[in-house]
């Protein structure tokens, strides 16, 4: 099954069995550039000095047929940065595109459920690990036993790097080589002779777009778990919010940024 690389960074950045975000920073820049990727692969994008402009053509799937349609309907060309930060709102909601794209091949389920019984949201359960497992196998051939990567898993690689998301594909003693391949990959995509003008400037617009938060901030190295030396934001109440939301206007124990905020149960009521 051949995937946009947009619906393989959504498969990554989702847990497989809660169907819940892994978190990701900047998820949905990344989801944009992934898109431009794909049109400028299909040449339906080119570049113009700075700028890209679409080209007239069929996209082979209905989301890059709507990001394609966004840059043709621009009134003049725009940069690749431009179309990274726009596209997620212009395609709103995209996570919902693409998790939806998945779920009519077969690969997610989509699940609605409401959060204290007032706020909506939406997990993808996966229902085909088969996709996820080939891709995962590919990247570890790629990041860890330095397989010479084709040009779709280079630009997924060069897309994973300024997201922070390469670590978790691997096993711990890896990391470390992993996360140098994977970006010497990203720069070989941004500015190797290889790649077209279009593609190079895509890249360097997700990393422009996405390593504040994802890379500089090393964020990932912080949050995400509840464990001693990470950052967490916890509270503990007394009674079940899913019964009675209330409980949570009198909590027993509020921990933010991983610092104790309020204890009441070391010193009672």
């Amino acid at each position: 099954m051949k995937l946009l690389l947009a619906e393989e960074i959504f498969l990554l950045a989702y847990n497989d069995e809660s169907g819940k975000s892994n978190g990701t920073l900047a998820l949905d820049n990344g989801l944009a550039g992934a898109l431009l990727l794909d049109l400028a692969a299909e040449e339906l994008v080119v570049a113009e000095g700075k700028d890209l402009r679409a080209v007239a053509g069929t996209a082979s799937h209905p989301i890059l047929a709507a990001a394609h349609a966004e840059l043709l309907h621009s009134d003049s060309a725009r940069t690749a940065s431009h179309w990274v930060n726009k596209l997620p709102a212009a395609l709103k909601p995209l996570r919902l595109r693409v998790g939806q794209s998945l779920a009519e091949r077969g690969v997610l389920s989509e699940q609605h459920r409401k959060v204290l019984g007032i706020f909506p949201t939406t997990s993808w359960p996966e229902v085909d690990p088969s996709p996820e497992l080939e891709l995962r196998r590919r990247l570890a051939d790629v990041l860890v036993e330095d397989v010479a990567p084709d040009p779709h898993t280079a630009l997924l690689v060069a897309v994973l790097s300024p997201l922070a998301m390469v670590r978790g594909l691997v096993a711990k003693e890896h990391r470390k080589h992993a996360d140098a391949r994977a970006k010497q990959i990203a720069r070989d995509s941004a500015t190797g002779s290889a790649t077209s003008a279009a593609v190079s400037k895509s890249v360097q617009a997700v990393q422009a777009a996405t390593s504040v938060g994802a890379e500089l901030l090393r964020l990932d190295a912080r949050v995400g778990v509840v464990a001693e030396g990470f950052e967490a934001d916890l509270i503990a109440v007394e009674a079940n919010p899913l019964v009675d939301i209330r409980a949570l206007q009198d909590p027993l124990l509020v921990i933010s940024n991983g610092r104790l905020a309020l204890n009441r149960l070391q010193f009672g009521r």
